[in-house]
C-alpha cells in the first residue's frame, strides 16, 4: 500500500523543490546543476559560481522544465530576467560576535540608485564547523552607494558570508 502511494506522489503533477549544487555555467541563464549525482539543467537569470548550492524547482514535476529559485520576489526574478534590475554577489570573510552583532559596510556598484533586497546568499565557518552554526541578517542601511550590514551569530568565529543583493 505505501509503495502504491509513494510511485503515486512521484509521478503526481506537483511543483517538487530540492536543493543542488551548480556545477558550471552553460550559457546566459542556464547552469548544469549537480542533484543525487545526477546532473541537469537549469535556468536562472542571475549569475551563479560552480559550487553554489541553489534551491531547484521542477515545475509540475517537469524535470525539463527546471529553475533555480533565486532569494527575491517572483517580480524581481521577472524583472531581472528583462535586465530593468541588476543583481551582484559580495563575499567578504567576517569576524562575527554573538552578541551585540557586528557590522559590516561594502560598496555597491556604481550604477546602483536604489537597494531592492539583500540577503544572504551563502554563511559558513572558516575555522572550526561547528553544527547549528547560523548568521543572522539584523539590519540593512544605506549612504550613497555604500550599505551597511548589521550580522549576528550563535556560534562566535570568522563567516565566510556572501551576499545576494538585487539593485536597479
Amino acid at each position: 500500500m505505501n509503495l502504491l502511494i509513494e510511485n503515486k506522489l512521484k509521478n503526481s503533477k506537483r511543483d517538487r523543490s530540492f536543493k543542488a549544487k551548480v556545477i558550471e555555467k552553460l550559457s546566459d541563464g542556464k547552469y548544469r546543476i549537480q542533484y543525487k549525482n545526477q546532473s541537469y539543467t537549469a535556468r536562472c537569470p542571475a549569475t551563479l559560481e560552480p559550487n553554489d548550492t541553489v534551491y531547484v524547482c521542477a515545475p509540475e514535476n517537469d524535470w525539463t522544465e527546471l529553475f533555480i529559485n533565486l532569494p527575491c520576489t517572483r517580480k524581481e526574478h521577472e524583472a531581472l530576467a528583462a535586465n530593468t534590475l541588476k543583481q551582484i554577489t559580495h563575499s567578504s570573510s567576517i569576524s562575527i560576535k554573538t552578541t551585540g552583532g557586528t557590522a559590516y559596510t561594502f560598496a555597491l556598484p556604481s550604477d546602483c540608485s536604489t537597494l531592492i533586497s539583500l540577503t544572504i546568499k551563502q554563511a559558513w565557518p572558516k575555522t572550526t564547523w561547528s553544527n547549528g552554526a547560523l548568521v543572522s541578517l539584523c539590519n540593512v542601511s544605506t549612504s550613497g552607494t555604500n550599505v551597511t550590514v548589521t550580522l549576528s551569530t550563535n556560534t562566535e568565529q570568522e563567516y565566510q558570508v556572501s551576499f545576494y543583493v538585487i539593485y536597479k
